[in-house]
């Protein structure tokens, strides 16, 4: 390996390069690394979208790394949903809560996401110091976090627990001994590190990202279950009544409104409830039987007439007692309200479709076909990471703007549920494209994206 300068200081007015700002082609690996030995990690991570090249294409491996670019970094391998770190076109990302932010609006969203999922946390003071170095113990630890270990697995302290747990699996593969690690990581380290990292932390996100549809395996029990008369969903759906709610915990919906007392009895059936996703209940109010742990909520009970109120923009993998569907890059599951204009056909809704659902009280009322930018799908013939993309249409090739966090959707049409939530990496020349424009912030922008494989 070159002997990088590990301890170089970022340059100030440097934002996300190398990590998500650049301008360097999908395919492209930076000319810095080619022939390295950090090349193969750099390469992947490009692929993912987790890591890309600075204005010139260069990953400056040398570089430190801050407290802000090392969130990034580790919240995209947990492929978080769009909306939850970036917005969406009709959402605000959530604020991290942190009073330190000021210039730092490109990274908040992560940041506050790897709080809100135990990544790591703030200081004593309340600050967050984006832009302070990271340490390489702080960087393996965030790293082992995403990949579901915890202060309460591991046990012992800190920085022994982790930096052990690290080595044990291989964490430290192509990089200085643990004992030897300098004091503060730079690029090189974390990409080889995160890359090492890879596999477990998918299989820990896929934990996570159970199905959030259908019937549980069993019905919970009442006596577990503590009853609130009224409760409200923070913004960012963390906690419910001001009680913390972990983030895998189990929302089923079962009866209604007016059946939820002190006294409320559960019917012993599980055929009675249905799994829903907590990103049905944004800012919702709403009576509950929750079970808590270690003082976060780890079950809910929710009516079912109780859910997220406005407009919500999907596609569609079932219709079947409702609409299964991808929202903002979530799998939810809506039932029908009274009178509610359905969609036609299972057809329409695989033809890479966009519907723009109106609901009220987490049921849909109606469903509406949405129009592309360009009138169907259209080749890509070039993209640029974090920027525009250039289609084929009748009159040549055409760049279309696309907004700086769009939603992705890849369509499989012989796949079981023909959609799942893209990555940048889906996006590619010779791939097929339709753009959305669902915004109403007066720009030519792309907010969402369906690729068609």
């Amino acid at each position: 390996m070159r002997n990088w300068n590990v301890k170089r200081i970022l340059a100030g007015g440097l934002l996300a390069t190398a990590l998500f700002t650049g301008t360097a082609f999908a395919s492209a690996v930076p000319a810095d690394v080619i022939g390295e030995p950090v090349e193969e990690a750099v390469a992947v991570l490009f692929e993912r979208g987790i890591i890309t090249g600075d204005e010139n294409g260069l990953f400056n491996p040398g570089q430190n790394l801050t407290r802000a670019q090392a969130c990034i970094i580790v919240v995209k391998s947990m492929n978080p949903p769009v909306g939850e770190v970036a917005g969406t076109a009709t959402q605000a990302p959530a604020s991290s809560g942190f009073p330190d932010m000021s210039g730092y609006s490109w990274a908040e969203g992560y940041i506050g996401y790897a709080v809100r999922n135990g990544i790591t946390k703030g200081y004593p003071d309340g600050s967050f110091k984006p832009g302070n170095k990271v340490t390489s113990n702080e960087l393996a630890t965030m790293i082992l976090r995403a990949a579901g270990h915890s202060d309460v697995s591991l046990g012992g302290t800190w920085p022994d627990n982790y930096t052990g747990k690290a080595l044990e699996l291989g964490l430290y593969d192509g990089l200085p001994a643990k004992d030897e690690m300098p004091d503060y990581a730079a690029k090189w380290m974390a990409a080889q590190m995160n890359y090492n990292a890879l596999d477990l932390i998918d299989k820990a996100q896929s934990r996570v990202a159970e199905k959030t549809w259908g019937i549980p395996a069993q019905a919970p029990t009442r006596e577990n279950l503590e009853f609130v008369l009224s409760g409200r969903f923070n913004a960012e759906l963390s906690s419910f009544g001001g009680v913390p709610i972990v983030r895998d915990a189990q929302i089923l919906s079962h009866g209604l409104k007016k059946d939820f007392n002190r006294e409320m009895v559960l019917s012993e059936k599980a055929s009675d409830f249905q799994l829903k996703s907590i990103f049905q209940y944004k800012n919702v109010v709403s009576p509950a039987l929750i079970r808590i742990e270690s003082g976060h909520i780890v079950q809910m009970v929710l009516p079912a007439d109780a859910g997220f109120t406005g407009q919500a923009y999907s596609v569609v993998n079932q219709l079947s007692d409702g609409i299964l569907s991808l929202t903002a890059g979530q799998e939810m599951r809506w039932s029908y309200g009274e009178g509610a204009k359905t969609i036609s056909s299972s057809r329409e809704a695989g033809e890479g479709t966009l519907y723009r659902l109106s609901i009220a009280d987490g049921r849909v009322t109606a469903a509406a076909p949405q129009q592309d930018m360009k009138m169907g799908f259209r080749t890509i013939s070039e993209y640029r990471i974090n920027g525009p993309i250039q289609v084929e249409t009748e009159s040549g090739n055409q760049w279309i703007e696309v907004t700086d966090a769009p939603t992705i959707y890849v369509l499989d049409p012989s796949a079981k549920f023909r959609y799942r939530t893209g990555k940048v990496a889906d996006i590619r020349p010779g791939a097929e494209v339709k753009l959305f424009d669902i915004s109403d912030n007066g720009l030519d922008q792309a907010d969402i994206i369906i690729v068609r494989l």
